[in-house]
């Protein structure tokens, strides 16, 4: 077949893909000649070594043969390289890539941007600032209706946990514990499966029976005055508002159970400040003679709030879902403006 001029310059033709299929055949034939001729070599076949035949004169000769499989090769390796090209074609409306889409998708998130961790820094510092500016103020300046000894319940037990070493130190440890054991388990596998399946059930439960029996002894007894405004002192309610400070401690072990699980999104400067300070609180007011009357309420309804809570992760840890999950915050919310006023007109039913 005589090549096409064009230009007036011999130019070879391309062959089809339908002419290779016909000669693959024809080539396959022709690498396995010229594989034999090659294991063969001249000089064997003049000695009349048993190796092999001698190649026949007709033959092609072993350069035609090695530029028919390179062109082969060839070939084929363009033919992959287009189906190569095809899969990198655009994926989405955007206009993104598949490969800029797997890049996205393992790009760490906020990385390239610049974070400016000031404004957090500043914002952490005025509300510990706030916070310690407020309780040094009551401490110096608020009344004291006792001799920094409960009102009803005295011994060596209470004594000790509503000292001022107890109560501030202890939380202390809890924030450089949380540090501590965050930078431990840097380079630890999370224990997610021991945790899910043994303690957290466990504790789940633990936290829904001991807020029961707190929101049972805590109820008020007049629903006209539920925040208890001059209500006189009760050994009772100083009893149980004393086990809902001990119950502060017992709510460390959610920080706990968030750092060995490597949950670190979820431990947020809020949740970590509100541990640490709730524990100091609630000591004061009992060290100063506070344990009682009005300070009940504050301590029953985060007691309910607590039952609803733990129960909706005591369920969920089954895989059964809450379908009044989403009012769970909702009454979270409820409890903190509950606790800003009372009820008008409590005070004057009362002295009536």
């Amino acid at each position: 077949m005589t090549p096409p001029i064009i230009d007036g310059a011999l130019r070879p033709s391309r062959p089809r893909a339908s002419d290779l299929q016909r000669k693959q055949p024809q080539l396959q034939l022709q690498h396995q000649q010229l594989v034999q001729a090659v294991a063969v070599g001249p000089d064997a076949t003049r000695r009349g070594s048993t190796r092999g035949p001698r190649p026949h004169a007709s033959q092609p000769s072993r350069r035609t043969l090695l530029a028919d499989v390179q062109q082969q090769q060839q070939q084929q390796q363009q033919k992959e390289e287009k189906k190569g090209k095809k899969k990198q074609k655009v994926t989405g409306a955007a206009g993104i890539t598949a490969a800029a889409q797997a890049e996205k998708t393992t790009k760490p998130r906020g990385a390239g941007r610049a974070i400016d961790r000031r404004d957090g820094f500043f914002r952490t510092f005025n509300i510990c600032a706030l916070f310690g500016v407020a309780f040094y103020y009551a401490f110096q300046n608020g009344p004291n209706d006792n001799d920094g000894k409960m009102v009803f319940n005295r011994s060596l037990f209470y004594d000790t946990m509503v000292s001022e070493p107890v109560y501030m130190g202890i939380p202390a440890l809890y924030l450089v514990a949380v540090w501590t054991l965050s930078r431990f388990m840097r380079d630890k596998p999370p224990a997610t499966e021991f945790l899910r399946n043994r303690v957290q059930p466990i504790y789940n439960l633990t936290q829904i029976v001991l807020c029961a029996y707190m929101s049972w002894g805590l109820f008020p007894t007049d629903l006209r005055n539920p925040f208890g405004l001059n209500n006189k002192r009760d050994a009772d309610i100083e009893w149980f508002v004393f086990v809902h400070f001990l119950s502060k401690y017992l709510d460390y072990v959610d920080t706990f159970v968030m750092v060995f699980k490597k949950s670190y999104r979820q431990i947020s400067f809020l949740q970590v400040f509100h541990h640490a300070t709730i524990a100091m609180v609630w000591p004061f007011l009992l060290s100063r003679g506070w344990g009682s009357g009005t300070a009940s309420y504050g301590a029953f309804i985060n007691s309910v709030t607590h039952v609803i809570m733990y129960t909706h992760y005591f369920v969920s840890s089954f895989g059964i879902n809450n379908p009044f999950k989403k009012w769970i915050t909702t009454f979270q919310l409820s409890q903190f403006a509950s606790c800003i006023g009372p009820i008008p007109g409590a005070e004057k039913s009362k002295n009536e």
